[in-house]
Order: C-alpha cells, then structure tokens, then sequence
C-alpha cells in the first residue's frame, strides 16, 4: 500500500478511536466535549494540512463527510467550533432506508435540489412548486425582481426564455440529466434560441456541471432520509424495530441528514461555480468552464467571488443591472415613498428660498443628503441643503430639442435615461420632475385641470404648464385669506403648482356657494327689515363682504384669483366670513323657516306681555350678530319654544271693572257685519274645515279680511 495512504488511513483510525473512547468513558475529563481543535491535539502528529494551523479545520471537514453517512456521529450546530460525539447504538439504520430505495429517483432528486436552492435563496419552500417564482433584491438602493426558472434547460420551450415586463429572468439548470445527456445538450439548446430569434431579452442562463457519481449518491440518500423523517414515515419503514429503537433511529438518521444537506449543498456549490478551485464533487468529464451565459446583447458575465446561493445570484443581477443602468444613482439603502415624501417637503422649501439653500433638521438630513446627491438635485453640507440646476438645464435642452414647452410626466421618465439610461423607479423619478416643475415654475395638469403632485401618483399623461408666480406678500396674504375663508389648506411654498392648487380650490369654493351667499343675502335683508335693522349690522356686512368676493372671484381666472383674494375688503372679520360661507345653506334654509311665523305671531299680540319683548329682543339679537357670535338657527330654535309657550298660555285677567252706576252706556253701532267661524275643542281635521269656511267666505268676497287667533291646549288639561 502507498505510504501516503496508510497514514491518511492511520490518521482516520486515531480520529474513530478517539471518538470511540470519548463514548464509552464520558467521565474522563480529557476525552470530554471534543472539538475539532482538540481532537487534532489528541492525534498531533498524525493529521497534516496544508494550510499553517490548519488541523482543526481537516479535522472538521473529515468529521462532516463521515456523519453525513454515520448518523451515530453529531456535530453540534456551532459552525465556528462545535461540539463532535458519537453515540453507540445497536440499530440498524441501512435497513430502513434500504425499505425506502425506491423513493430515491430522478424526479425526487430533482424537487431536493430545488428544496436545496430556495431555501439558500430565501424563497418560501411552499414556492417550490411554481415554476416561475419571483425574486426580490435590492440593487444600489431600489427594489428589484427577477424571475427564476429552475428547469432542464434541454426541455424548455423558447417561450420560456422570455423574461416578462422589464424584469431580468434568471433560467438555472440541474447538475444532471436523464440518461446519456450532458452539459452540452444544454448549451445546444440555447444556441438553438440564439439562431431562432435574433433577438437581445434580459435573460441570465446559469448552467452548472454535473455531479459525480459520489454526490449523486449523496443526493439520493438524502431524498430517502427526508422521506423517512418527514411525518409517521419512519413507523412505516422501519417496523422491524422496537418502539424504543425506532426512537434511536429517528435520532441518528436526523443527524446524518443534517450533515449530508451540508455536504449536497457544498457539492452543489462546486457544480454551479460558486465554489472556485474545489472539484471533488464534479464529473470532471462533463466539467463547464463557463457556466453563465447571457442573452442580453453586449453582456459578459465574471463569476461571482463565492459564498451562498443568494450571494452569487445578487452578483450576477447585479452585473446586469449595471450594464442595462450605467447611470443609476448609487444610494446608500434602500429608497422607500414615505423617505421620498419628507425629503420633498425640505425641497419645496428650498425651491421657495431665494438661493435654494435651506436648513435641515437633523430628522432627515441623512435621508436628503443619502437621496438628493446622489440624484443630483442639490448640495448637503452639514446642516444645509443647496439646490443645484442640472435636472432643470438637462429637461430644458430636451424640450428645446423636441419642440415642446409642455412635456409630459412620460417624456419627462425617458429623458431621465439620457443620455445614459438610469433606470429610476417611478417614485425616484417623480422626486426629480417634481423639482423641475418647482423650479421652473410649472403646475402639473391632467385632463385640462390642475392637480397636485404626490411621490407615487404622478400619471405619465400629466402635463407640465409653465405658471406665472404672484409676488410673495400677495400669495402669502392669499394663502392665509384661503385658509381663513374657505378653509382650504394649501403650502405656503410660492410655486407654480400650488399657485394652481390655490386658485382651483377657491374658484371651485367660490362657484359652490355663489348662489346660496346672493340668496342668503336677500333673505337676511327681508328679515332685518321686518325687525326695523338695517345694513350697517354686522351680519348684514358680513354676508355682503362674502357675495361681493364671490363675485369678484367667480369672474377672475389664473393669477387673478390670487390677487383679488388677496386685496378682498373683509369688511368685518375672516372667521366671521368664514363661518358664513361654511354654513350659508343651512342660513339659507334657517331664513325660510316656517318657525318665524310663530314668533310673528306673539308679535301681532295686545297689549304686548314682557315675554314677547324680550323673544323679539333675542331674535333681533340674532339677526344683528355675526354667526360665528351667535348661531341663528339655535337661537330660532330656542325663541320659537318660548313663543309657543307664551301661546298656550292663558292670557292675562282683563283689569277690574268699574264701580256700576244708574247711567246706562250702550254700545256704538258696528258700522259693519262681522261673520264668525267658530270650532272648539277641535282636533287638527276641525282646524282644517275652519279655514276652509274662512278661505270660501275670503274667495266670495275680496273686501273680507280674517282675523285668525288660535289657542292649543291638551284636551285633559281643559277638562280639569
């Protein structure tokens, strides 16, 4: 026997022997809790590597390959140092997993090494069975997907190496076929492709090599121990154990398929070219020296620097992100909407400054300074934020170049990618037009009106209108009457697009209360009058102030707006206007109250009863006030039940009579014929026939007048 082989082999047996001793004398102290590092200083000597102080590492690796067939050996889950025992057992393993042999075929295997992938992956294991499951990344700060196709590539139909939408898909082969196929029919397949569509698809073909014969028996053992440890499968292969035996077996088979899913995933690794110079688990006959292939014109793939699945598939996207989207912004992490949000409101500011330069808060100053430099928006220093002009120089020259000075959002997203392509997300990118717009004094318009700009809700069918801006007191006093009056909220920032959200939002308010301001107007003038007020109250000033500036605005159109809002005579108060702009129609409604007619009728009573002064004092009260001091409709509520009590009220006891005397007083003569309709007692069907006999006597004659005086009361109340 070669001498270097049998002190390989001697360096195994001291290796077993150790383990060996360790289980049957656990108490020794030195045999106790053994590790790679200690089990290579008891055999010093005897185990050799390569590598300076390499022991404990061949140590381990030689530990791992023997328990991924040995399950009586354990390795603790510690992956820098662990623990490694044996267990001493009387079971046999190979019997239950020779009842399972026929589980191990080459759809099995195929499902494994898919369970094997997704899982590095981190794709959700119930995913295993779609075929095209997708594959979020992140890349220089944006959200990303791929779609992954895990197929045999000799099988899959052209139409699958089609990616869809904009996103990259990556199609990954097995690493081993049926039959006497290769690598090459693989590679003969895509060539096919290639000669059948001449065309260039963000598709990313990953072959691997195939296994050896060592690894696909690796492979196959491993289908078979997960079969039998997956539910009550073990009571059915091994049912020529005992009870207390098959729990013996459960445990050494869980640990020798831990250990063998290592060594398949390593093997793996070495089949897909992640693991560089390891081959020991590849058929070197039908080795790849080049394993990604691309179908993205111009794109060349360099083999990723190792690691995990994940890593090495982040590699690759990432290289052809990169070439798809030279120009992308580097950004620190990943960009999401609510950051984009705030770091627009600090741009709105800066925009509104004389010099673009704006203090930030220390909130998000890391936020703008990680976004905005990089997307070349503006300057951050240490706490301020300086805008710069390159996106409005870029956007101006492309709409001079194509003859335009009202770009769409569309055109604007496409000459983002000019003259390199960026490759921004919508959300990104609205950040940037949405800067322009302010910058450049322009308002976004959909349909023919005006809206208001969000990150995330800009329709590629916008257009960008350019806007005259009014002076800044004016737009600050017109900003603050809007609010005050119409209670419409609108940023302060003197830009075009909220110049046009101003000026629609007022024109708007002041075309839905129009009509209802002039008819409340007229009402409140009918009343004021009946009660002898005239104009110069303050509810009467206030609803003339509100019809003339609806007036005013309903015929000013752009700018006009702005200015007339801001020159208005608020004659009283804003909170006094506003308060009856908000409320004119229910003024309105309140003013056509059948309620007055009560209170009128106290007013027609002689003599008049201090009760009755004081309601009409109230109402008068009412009428004079501003609404937002007294409420009109409540205090009509509130009058209108103290005149029905004074009205069911018994009147006053007439004062005594006179002292009777022998002089006899006789009436005057009535110089004319009174008719009475007389019904007592009556419910509402007797009221009504009592004023149908008044209205026929009234249609007979056109000189009659009625004198109408109702009294109601409760039928018990008049019996007791």
């Amino acid at each position: 026997m070669d001498e270097a082989i049998a002190r390989r082999y001697r360096a195994h047996a001291g290796l077993l022997k150790t383990l060996l001793l360790s289980a049957l004398a656990p108490e020794v102290e030195s045999l106790r809790n053994l590790t790679p590092a200690r089990l290579a200083a008891l055999n010093h000597g005897t185990i050799r590597s390569p590598v300076p102080n390499g022991e404990a590492t061949t140590v381990l690796t030689k530990m791992r390959e023997w328990a991924s067939h040995a399950g009586e050996i354990h390795i603790s889950a510690d992956a820098a140092n662990p623990l490694i025992s044996m267990q001493l057992a009387g079971v046999d393993v190979e019997g239950i997993l020779e009842n399972a042999r026929s589980i191990d075929n080459f759809g099995n295997r195929v499902r494994m090494v898919k369970e094997i992938l997704f899982r590095d992956l981190g794709i959700d294991p119930q995913d295993v069975g779609l075929l095209n499951p997708d594959y979020s990344f992140i890349w220089r700060g944006s959200s990303r997907v791929a779609e992954l196709v895990l197929q045999n590539i000799r099988e899959l139909p052209f139409d699958s190496f089609r990616p869809s939408d904009s996103h990259w898909r990556v199609l990954i082969d097995f690493p081993f076929d049926e039959g006497d196929h290769t690598p090459a029919d693989d590679r003969a397949r895509i060539q096919a492709y290639r000669g059948a569509h001449h065309e260039s698809v963000r598709t990313l073909v990953w072959l691997p090599s195939f296994l050896n014969d060592r690894a696909m028996a690796d492979l196959g053992r491993l289908v078979m121990l997960n079969h039998v440890l997956s539910g009550q499968r073990l009571e059915e292969y091994g049912g020529h154990l005992q009870p207390a035996e098959r729990g013996e077996a459960r445990t050494i088979l869980r640990n020798q398929r831990d250990q063998l899913e290592k060594r398949v995933s390593t093997s793996l690794q070495q089949a897909y070219g992640i693991a560089q110079g390891v081959s020991n688990a590849v058929d070197t006959t039908h080795a790849l020296d080049e394993h990604f292939e691309s179908l993205y014109t111009g794109l060349r793939f360099q083999p990723p620097p190792g690691g995990s699945f994940r890593e090495s598939l982040e590699h690759l996207l990432g290289q052809a992100l990169a070439f798809e989207f030279p120009a992308h912004p580097l950004f620190e992490a990943e960009i999401r909407r609510p950051v984009l949000k705030r770091i627009w409101a600090v741009m709105e500011q800066a925009v509104a400054t004389p010099d673009g330069r704006i203090g930030m808060d220390r909130a998000v100053r890391d936020d703008v300074r990680r976004v905005v430099q990089p997307l070349k928006l503006g300057n951050c220093g240490e706490a301020h934020l300086v805008l710069n002009e390159h996106w409005r120089g870029h956007f101006e020259r492309q709409m001079a170049r194509h003859g335009t000075q009202q770009p769409t959002v569309g055109q604007l997203r496409k000459w983002c990618n000019d003259p390199q392509p960026m490759g921004l997300h919508d959300d990104v990118s609205d950040l940037v037009i949405m800067t322009f717009a302010a910058q450049s004094g322009r308002s976004f318009y959909l349909h023919g009106a005006t809206i208001q700009p969000e990150i995330g809700g800009l329709n590629r069918e916008c257009e960008l209108r350019p806007q005259t801006l009014p002076p800044e007191a004016e737009w600050t006093l017109a900003v603050q009457r809007a609010a005050e009056v119409f209670g419409l909220a609108v940023s302060s920032a003197r830009n075009a697009s909220n110049v046009a959200t101003l000026v629609d939002g007022v024109r708007s308010a002041a075309r839905e209360r129009s009509v209802a301001v002039a008819n409340y107007a007229a009402g409140l003038e009918r009343r004021l009058k009946g009660y002898g007020l005239d104009a110069s109250c303050n509810r009467a000033r206030t609803a003339a102030a509100c019809r003339l500036l609806l007036e005013a605005l309903d015929e000013a159109e752009g700018m006009a707006v702005v200015s007339r809002l801001a020159d208005a005579n608020l004659e009283t108060s804003g909170a006094a206007m506003a308060a009856a702009m908000s409320k004119v129609n229910r003024l309105v409604d309140c003013l056509k109250s059948p309620e007055w007619d009560v209170i009128e009728l106290i007013r027609k009573q002689a003599p008049p009863r201090p009760e009755a002064t004081s309601i009409l004092s109230s109402m008068a009260a009412a009428l004079r006030d501003d609404e937002h001091v007294t409420a009109l409709q409540e205090q009509l509520t509130e009058q209108h039940r103290r005149a029905l009590r004074l009205l069911e009220a018994p009147p006053p006891a007439p004062p005594p009579s006179a002292p009777p005397t022998d002089e006899v007083v006789l009436p005057e003569p009535t110089k004319f014929q009174i008719r009475q309709v007389v019904k007592r007692g009556v419910a509402a069907a007797g009221v009504r026939e009592a004023l149908q006999e008044v209205e026929r006597l009234l249609a007979e004659d056109p000189q009659l007048r009625a004198d109408v005086e109702c009294r109601v009361f409760r039928a018990e109340d008049r019996d007791s």
